[in-house]
């Protein structure tokens, strides 16, 4: 039978055996910990590595292979003068892919058909909403792998500036063209069905496509039904000239499309020749300019009238 110093020996090895077995468990569980942990962070910076790596290519891309320009033109906003520009660098925009007519046009450009909107309503397919060409449309494809561009201007100088246009331009002058009232008796025939249209939610009336589309608010050309923007590049009139060039910069072509300084983006000519202006409306057509055009004050930045007599007297 054991003696009792025996007895305790045994105990005591057992125990120094047995702590040693949980050290070594625990640090081989704490060395697999940390490199789980090592390789954990490793994988991580890989990951981080691949993402990096694929946004800088990325970024590549985009900066080599940039997307072709092209123009859409808000009746009113300049935008002839913007056509002739590219036309005399040999550049086709906008109504040069479609008419025949214009003799300025690069002559190698492929005509496309007119959009089938234009075939119902008379509307020249240039002057389209990009939302509303369809997609199995001829018309369609000339705005196809394009990042488009166009030119919003204030919605009262915009009208007044289709107003004189029209009297003049178009022939339809007479000695009373510079009344308030001739102005304002037009202003109620025209926006009186636009208004009409817009608040039964009829964008493929023949009242919102009036005067080959002279009328159509300026937002249902660079948003799309869903309030998604559809033109990248909105510049703006009254600044045209700074906006135009330094987007060309952009795309290297401010060298090539070179826009006529005679274009006045600060003024209309119905200020040059000291004809009517926005104080000439009447307060009810005021009211009914600020109805039809209301996502293009809001949109775009610009002031209702009354809004800026605000402004003016703070």
């Amino acid at each position: 039978m054991p003696t009792v110093p025996r007895l305790k020996t045994a105990f005591f090895v057992g125990m120094v055996m047995s702590c040693a077995i949980k050290v070594f468990v625990t640090t081989t569980s704490k060395l697999h910990q940390n490199q789980n942990e090592a390789a954990n962070k490793n994988i991580d910076k890989k990951r981080m590595f691949v993402t990096t790596t694929s946004k800088a290519h990325h970024n590549q891309n985009e900066a080599t292979n940039k997307k072709r320009l092209e123009f859409i033109h808000i009746p009113k906003t300049g935008g002839s003068a913007i056509e002739y520009a590219a036309a005399m660098a040999n550049v086709t925009w906008s109504v040069c892919h479609f008419d025949l007519k214009k003799k300025w046009c690069p002559s190698s450009q492929k005509k496309r058909s007119p959009a089938k909107v234009h075939r119902v309503h008379r509307i020249s397919a240039f002057h389209v909403p990009p939302a509303l060409l369809e997609p199995d449309d001829d018309a369609t494809k000339y705005i196809d792998d394009a990042e488009l561009f166009t030119v919003v201007r204030d919605p009262y100088d915009r009208l007044l500036s289709h107003y004189y246009y029209i009297k003049r331009i178009m022939k339809q002058a007479d000695s009373n063209v510079n009344d308030p009232d001739k102005l304002n008796s037009w202003i109620k025939k025209k926006l009186s069905p636009m208004a009409e249209a817009l608040k039964n939610k009829k964008p493929n009336s023949t009242s919102y496509f009036q005067s080959d589309g002279h009328f159509i608010p300026q937002y249902d050309y660079v948003f799309d039904y869903h309030g998604e923007q559809v033109i990248k590049h909105v510049l703006r009139f009254e600044r045209l000239h700074v906006d135009f060039e330094s987007l060309m910069k952009k795309y290297n072509l401010s060298d090539t499309i070179i826009l006529s300084k005679t274009v006045n983006g600060k003024q209309g000519k119905h200020t040059r020749n000291k004809g009517l202006a926005v104080p000439n409306i009447t307060i009810e057509n005021m009211r009914k300019i600020d109805l039809v055009y209301s996502n293009d004050f809001e949109a775009f930045g610009y002031n209702k009238y009354e809004e800026g007599l605000k402004l003016q007297s703070l």
